[in-house]
């Protein structure tokens, strides 16, 4: 079973590892956190150079590389190249935060170091290797259900509780049905396009707009098509963080990603505070 807690010092020297060189949700709700402990001494460790290490170093912390197989399913074994480099780094930090559960997979290579393992999403499986955690985090109760076992605390993603006033991304008045996500085939924003003759049957005034790029390269094919359906208002690539970027406060519904994905914590936390209302769109569950 995990242990509840792990000891912090006045200055305490954190390991963040991260599945990916560039910012989705849950690396925004890391770099959040990383800024409110001005305490921490931070190393940020990415699979390559890219946006995260360019915030990193842009924050003062020092960065390194760690490749843990990309994010495809059954992926892990290559991540096993990189736990002996898991290890030393690991052995010069107090703590070791894992953010999400691909870079749980240098977990069984970090010998008796206190890791925290974040989970984001819902799974359907839980590694046993996973109990090696001291302390495991659940971006929701209904993720925490799943992890079987262990004794998740339940965190929340953190958000911008008090961003500054943006500008509307986009002209005009009328209500706006948006998108927020990454264009390809899991996130499913061709629902939305596919629903924007209806949305506009009902409502002429209506803009639908999607906010979100192929930031992978899952399928650009997929993505050109979709940003460029005609029935759509807009389609806006998202910023770095800290950056100008799109408002979920503009939007009358907010479309979360779906297809294939259970858990949408970030958007749906940002979109409680600052949307009077929210959907979803895609399978439903």
């Amino acid at each position: 079973m995990a242990r509840a807690t792990v000891p912090c010092g006045p200055v305490t020297r954190v390991l963040a590892v991260c599945a990916v060189d560039r910012p989705g949700g849950a690396e925004v709700g890391l770099l959040r956190l990383l800024r409110r402990r001005p305490g921490w001494d931070v190393t940020l460790a990415t699979p390559g150079d890219g946006p995260l290490r360019s915030v990193a170093r842009a924050e003062g912390w020092a960065t390194a590389r760690l490749a843990l197989g990309g994010l495809e399913r059954c992926a892990g074994a290559r991540a096993l190249a990189s736990w002996p480099r898991a290890r030393r780094l690991a052995a010069a930090h107090d703590v070791v935060y894992l953010n999400g559960t691909v870079a749980a997979r240098v977990l069984p290579a970090l010998g008796g170091a206190r890791a925290v393992l974040h989970v984001h999403d819902m799974v359907e499986r839980v590694p046993r290797f996973w109990r090696r955690a001291a302390l495991v985090l659940a971006d929701s109760s209904a993720v925490a259900a799943r992890l079987h076992g262990l004794e998740a605390e339940v965190v929340g993603c953190p958000v911008e509780l008090d961003p500054p006033p943006g500008a509307r991304p986009w002209p005009g008045g009328g209500p706006v049905v948006g998108f927020v996500g990454r264009l390809e085939p899991r996130k499913a924003p061709d629902v939305l396009v596919a629903a924007a003759p209806a949305i506009r049957a009902g409502a002429p005034s209506a803009r639908v707009v999607l906010v979100g790029e192929d930031v992978y390269g899952v399928d650009p094919s997929y993505a050109r098509a979709v940003a460029a359906a005609p029935l759509l208002s807009k389609t806006i690539s998202p910023c770095l963080p800290r950056q100008p970027r799109p408002r979920v406060e503009h939007a009358r519904a907010l479309g979360l990603d779906r297809r294939e994905q259970r858990n949408q914590g970030g958007v749906m936390a940002e979109s409680r505070r600052h949307s009077p209302v929210s959907a979803a769109c895609g399978e439903p569950r």
